[in-house]
């Protein structure tokens, strides 16, 4: 029977997968990985794949969006450190899922997102820009389908040029903020030039949009009793 997934806290909107072997990924490569859990297709229910802030942050690896061929139970990871490989471990969190409304794949609302101040990213490496905007303000958002319905906000690269994010010399991670964040709102960037780049505050180099998820819709994995943390994302660790 397949492993159900780790729900950090009872408001996350996302429920953790672990990885269910040993992977190698060398730099600036992507490999399937198998995880413990996904849900199956015969549920019928529409869901996303999300990766984890903390993994980007401290090793620049994350999840990529699944494809229709994936084989079953296996999701791709990318590893960005031009250098260093990374060791998956057996168990290790390495994604997290949401999951959504049928239809309904269009954010709410969506605003810039600018860095409180002009910040220099060091070349190939990741780091964590403090916005100007903030706080969040999810319970500006009510549904006629009450206790049913959550909102998660999400980072996204900015869509305007000229700073787009296929024109960017930097990678803005597509972070994830789970209702229960009460902390700054941040963002994480990886340069693409090895001497570093700059971002200016008066550039809307980020968005942020939220988004439902069926908060109900937890296939029984049980909350583990943790307080959401105020660093990065509301990171539990």
């Amino acid at each position: 029977m397949s492993t159900p997934g780790i729900k950090q806290t009872r408001e996350s909107a996302g429920i953790d997968i672990s990885s269910a072997e040993n992977v190698k990924i060398p730099p600036l490569s992507t490999n399937l990985v198998k995880v413990t859990w996904l849900p199956p297709n015969e549920l019928e229910i529409s869901w996303s794949l999300h990766p984890r802030s903390g993994l980007f942050k401290k090793h620049a690896v994350q999840s990529l969006d699944r494809g229709v061929n994936d084989p079953k139970n296996h999701i791709w990871m990318q590893n960005l450190s031009p250098t260093e490989s990374y060791h998956i471990k057996e168990d290790e969190r390495i994604s997290q899922i949401v999951v959504n409304f049928q239809g309904e794949n269009k954010p709410l609302c969506t605003v810039n997102v600018h860095p409180k101040a002009r910040v220099f990213i060091p070349g190939l490496c990741v780091t964590e820009i403090e916005t100007q905007e903030g706080p969040l303000h999810f319970n500006n958002f009510s549904f006629e389908e009450d206790g049913e319905r959550g909102v998660y906000a999400k980072i996204i690269p900015s869509l305007l040029p000229p700073h787009s994010f296929f024109n960017f010399d930097c990678i803005i991670f597509p972070g994830l903020i789970d209702p229960d964040y009460e902390g700054k709102i941040t963002f994480l960037a990886w340069s693409r030039k090895p001497e570093g780049v700059y971002l200016d505050s008066t550039k809307p180099f980020a968005q942020l949009s939220y988004f439902p998820f069926k908060k109900n819709e937890t296939f029984g994995c049980v909350p583990m009793k943790k307080t959401r943390g105020e660093s990065g994302f509301g990171s539990t660790g």
